[in-house]
């Protein structure tokens, strides 16, 4: 398939076109866009997306998703006015935040969430909850509710699939991955049916972010391997080369990434962004030290959203970015999921050409 034939494939196809290149081509991140989208409502999720009633084949999934054709220079010119060349992306602010709230880090994304539903910025936010650590996404107007949803959350969250809800909000914000961000703005600049599901987006907020895992990275390991009750879990973290447990009774398990990472999803080593650089916002905690996070704003939206906070009394903040050790792991990412890309490239060749595949 070519760029210019999936809207083609799409209306002939329908649904079974996303599964074919898509779903079953391992390159489904389970962003959500394909449900929002879909205007019979006849798609469902659970850990990919799948058929649940008739389709009609209007094509609108694979248009969407934002694993067909996405031009990220052109996109980040629409955005910024310029393409960064640097990893990091465009950006107008870069600072480590540490607030008031029990959050992964430095609570920055609840805090700020949660002061711009006070001061009526937003009337909702698109947050993500978890039960068992199997994550859900939820809209919220209630900033205490908001406060439950802190802390990150290592399955993947199909958040996009809440756009069509937030229609009735004026005024939303988003937290999402890099590839949700990428399929929002794919969305923003090339319309796809008759609905605009983003024009209530007011702010996106996207999250540094390695790579994601599937659900049965905690029912099959840490439940089964490590007998450890999934409901008495208090935090999740990855830090260095281990995945860290804490649970609620004060322990704590170190797990080795190598153990883990057969459980990642696989739509993920395609992913080569690593701060979310199309986001308003970009937080995450590489690059602050203990108990920050590293917050990066790249528009003039974001500017508006942090400058209502930054004052406040609860909130320190700090210039004392470690941009070595946020480029490293931009850098990492981006070369092994190039890695990757080259690799799949050459899997799907015919025969013939595979043995050309040291030319790519």
């Amino acid at each position: 398939m070519i760029f210019t034939d999936y809207k083609v494939i799409g209306k002939e196809e329908g649904f079974k076109a996303l599964e074919y290149y898509i779903i079953f081509n391992e390159l489904c991140t389970g962003c959500g866009m394909c449900q929002a989208i879909c205007p019979e409502n006849a798609i469902d999720y659970d850990e990919y997306p799948y058929l649940k009633d008739k389709c009609t084949k209007c094509g609108y999934c694979l248009e969407a998703c934002p694993r067909t054709n996405i031009d990220r220079k052109e996109l980040e010119k629409k955005i910024f006015g310029e393409y960064a060349n640097d990893l990091l992306g465009s950006y107008k602010k870069v600072f480590a935040m540490k607030t008031n709230v029990k959050g992964q880090d430095g609570g920055a994304v609840t805090y700020i969430l949660k002061r711009l539903l006070e001061e009526k910025f937003i009337d909702a936010a698109i947050v993500t909850f978890h039960k068992n650590q199997k994550a859900y996404p939820e809209i919220v107007s209630d900033p205490n509710r908001l406060l439950l949803s802190s802390g990150t959350k290592y399955t993947m969250s199909n958040s996009l699939k809440l756009l069509k809800d937030s229609l009735k909000y004026k005024n939303v914000a988003i937290v999402a991955l890099p590839c949700q961000v990428e399929a929002i703005r794919k969305f923003q600049y090339e319309k796809v049916g008759d609905i605009d599901l983003t024009r209530s987006i007011r702010l996106i907020i996207g999250l540094f972010c390695k790579s994601n895992f599937l659900h049965s990275l905690f029912t099959d390991l840490i439940a089964e391997k490590y007998s450890i009750n999934l409901e008495s879990i208090e935090k999740v973290d990855i830090k260095g080369k281990y995945l860290y447990i804490y649970l609620k009774e004060d322990k704590k398990y170190k797990i080795p990434l190598k153990e883990i990472l057969q459980y990642k999803r696989y739509g993920c080593n395609y992913c080569i962004d690593f701060t979310a650089r199309m986001a308003d916002i970009s937080i995450g905690s590489i690059g602050s030290k203990e108990g920050f996070s590293t917050v990066i704003v790249r528009t003039d939206m974001g500017l508006s959203a942090i400058e209502r906070i930054l004052n406040d009394k609860d909130v320190e903040i700090s210039d004392n970015i470690d941009f070595d050790s946020i480029h490293k792991l931009a850098k990492t990412k981006f070369t092994e999921s190039m890695k990757e890309i080259k690799r799949k490239i050459i899997e799907n060749l015919p025969f013939y050409l595979k043995q050309y595949g040291d030319l790519l």
